[in-house]
């Protein structure tokens, strides 16, 4: 059915006046009369009577004035939905994200994306940064929220936040005593850390800090895959941990973060995305998050 006719037919099955409706429409009546007519052809059903009295609906016009309706917003429902999908207000993002950009940029990310797009679905993954770049390749994730710099050739990206470090330590560590924490105060300390390959390039940048401004080799004595079990063993007072900055917002209990006086910012955290042409859902992530970028070193 024509939808142009069911909207003729509702205007005059609600005014039950061809000449209200068809002023009510912006047209005259006799064509108005004429789409009707057809309508009823096409149904093969009246759908009015018509005498000296007036206009009234027949019951396959009261059937069809409530099924019309439907119809209509049913349509007109679709044609919001494309729209908004065209806009890309509508559908689904796989957003990876690596330890730690949980803590503080991943949540901040989605709660800023929802806010302005509520009915685009996010798929959360959670992985390591090795893995997670591996799975932005692979398209498994549209986004990957991770450690920079990436490395690959085919994959774009954008730092949303550049940190220092910090050292985990137990509650009532001798290291609370001192004003400034320096890496060079870690060098006889039981260190807890990630396993290597988790991360590579974190973890190197850890070694080769220690080693440079601490004179000793980065060898943890306990590895552990989470920012959390890490802290737990801090907290019963197995070592200490070095991590980013960030890691106070976790506030756990037993333990302590200290700022390393001589650590420069080398913990950067962004957005990787692929090069190359992007869906509007991808498009419309990258235009929540970009106002929040910093430059780049």
């Amino acid at each position: 059915m024509d939808l142009r006719r069911l909207r003729y037919f509702l205007a005059v099955a609600e005014d039950l006046h061809f000449g209200k409706a068809a002023r009510r429409l912006n047209i005259s009546q006799p064509p108005l009369s004429q789409q009707i007519k057809r309508l009823e052809d096409e149904l093969e059903a009246p759908l009015f009577v018509r005498d000296r009295h007036g206009v009234a609906l027949t019951y396959a016009g009261e059937v069809l004035k409530e099924e019309a309706r439907n119809l209509i917003e049913s349509a007109a429902k679709t044609e919001r939905a494309v729209r908004r999908a065209h806009r890309g207000e509508l559908g689904s993002l796989d957003i990876g994200y690596a330890p730690p950009t949980d803590l503080k940029i991943f949540p901040s990310l989605v709660a800023n994306f929802r806010t302005k797009y509520p009915d685009i679905e996010i798929v959360p993954h959670s992985l390591c940064n090795s893995s997670l770049l591996g799975a932005l390749e692979a398209g498994k994730v549209q986004i990957a929220v991770a450690r920079l710099p990436v490395g690959r050739l085919n994959v774009e990206s954008f730092t949303m936040s550049r940190e220092s470090l910090c050292v985990v330590v137990p509650a009532g560590h001798r290291l609370q005593q001192k004003n400034e924490v320096y890496f060079q105060d870690l060098a006889n300390e039981a260190l807890i850390g990630f396993p290597r390959w988790r991360s590579p390039l974190w973890f190197d940048t850890i070694a080769n800090l220690c080693l440079d401004k601490g004179g000793f080799l980065y060898t943890p004595a306990e590895e552990v895959e989470t920012i959390q079990t890490q802290l737990s063993l801090v907290a019963v007072g197995l070592g200490v941990s070095i991590q980013t900055s960030s890691v106070e917002v976790l506030e756990r209990a037993g333990t302590v973060c200290l700022p390393l006086a001589d650590s420069p910012q080398c913990s950067e955290l962004g957005i990787a995305f692929p090069k190359g042409e992007k869906s509007v859902v991808l498009a419309s992530f990258l235009e929540t998050a970009r106002p929040y970028a910093i430059e780049a070193t």
